[in-house]
């Protein structure tokens, strides 16, 4: 999915939230397992397209490897910089093996 501009009304209709690659990401991240998180443990995207739950000293507590497709929708929950969007381009977190995350 591309789109012309950044705001994410643009690519994903006036709900963004209800489109469905929205609803699967949140889902998604929502079954993190972070028992050992504190409220608000940072998430932070890998360049390999994983999605990792932190630990406030950086220790990976969960991760997961996202498709293409949702890591652009995790891209486009921010306001679009081309280079973000260049550094992620061909990353596919599902081509990760588990043991990395």
């Amino acid at each position: 999915m591309s789109c012309s501009s950044h705001p994410a009304t643009d690519c994903y209709g006036p709900d963004s939230n209800n489109h469905p690659d929205q609803k699967e990401l949140s889902e998604r991240v929502s079954n993190l397992n972070c028992d050992r998180c504190q409220i608000g443990a940072p998430l932070a995207l890998g360049h390999d397209g994983v999605l990792r739950a932190l630990m406030p000293n950086s220790e990976v507590i969960d991760a997961i490897g996202l498709p293409p497709r949702l890591i652009k929708a995790l891209l486009d929950r921010n306001i679009f910089k081309l280079v973000i969007e260049d550094m992620f381009r061909g990353a596919d977190g599902t081509n990760v093996p588990q043991a990395q995350g």
